[in-house]
């Protein structure tokens, strides 16, 4: 018997946003349990929840054996649609070739390592708590970090190593099949709009999100489509 998959998860949240598009795109169900960031303070910081991911951070992916074994819980986005990949591989999320695959990871970690952890609401609210003196720098503190990472996303968008083509007109980031890549680039572009970044000078990421937003899996996977979805 299979086991199932329970989402810890916040409706606004981009790193949970990738989750959920991975998993549709594997055509994965799974239970969604929200954890509100802002509520009461933060639910993240419920013990009950600290106790399945000490970095008090969405999304947590629990595998929930058959038979009533204990579960296990895979903490950050990157790793959980790793282990997706693994465990469901026959809706591949990354390339056949391993330099293939390298460059889609390069892409992901442009997103997930080096441009949304900088601009999320923990380090904006540590930003403004260290430097009160600088009013309302917070969105423009995001907004740096977004552009500065979309700037270098859409130039190597555009130049990718060799045997690796640019995405054609109609194709995802990494060519003719979704990877973990665009499950990244559509919600780290969801974030760049709350911040009001001028998208315009990305026309090759634009052209991809076009395309991905014509997908259902990612069409699931938004954030206004959600359980726990506010107004």
């Amino acid at each position: 018997m299979s086991s199932s998959l329970v989402l810890h998860s916040y409706w606004r949240s981009s790193c949970s946003f990738r989750v959920r598009i991975a998993l549709h795109l594997k055509g994965l169900s799974f239970e969604t349990r929200p954890v509100h960031l802002v509520k009461d303070g933060g639910r993240q910081f419920d013990a009950e929840f600290t106790a399945l991911n000490p970095m008090q951070q969405v999304p947590a992916l629990s595998v929930v054996p058959a038979g009533g074994a204990a579960p296990t819980t895979i903490t950050q986005s990157v790793a959980i649609m790793e282990y997706l990949e693994d465990a469901h591989p026959a809706v591949p999320l990354l390339p056949a070739s391993h330099e293939h695959r390298a460059w889609v990871r390069q892409l992901v970690e442009t997103v997930a390592s080096g441009t949304q952890p900088i601009q999320n609401l923990a380090v904006i609210r540590k930003h403004a708590a260290l430097c009160p003196e600088v009013d309302g720098a917070g969105p423009a503190w995001a907004t740096h970090w977004i552009t500065l990472g979309l700037d270098a996303l859409e130039t190597m968008a555009n130049a990718p190593p060799p045997g690796v083509s640019a995405p054609k007109p109609g194709e995802f980031l990494a060519g003719a099949q979704p990877s973990i890549a665009d499950c990244c680039l559509v919600p780290q572009l969801f974030n760049a709009r709350r911040f009001e970044v001028d998208l315009q000078r990305y026309p090759t990421l634009l052209a991809v999100e076009k395309v991905c937003l014509e997908h259902p899996a990612f069409v699931a996977a938004l954030p206004e489509n959600q359980i726990d979805a506010e107004a």
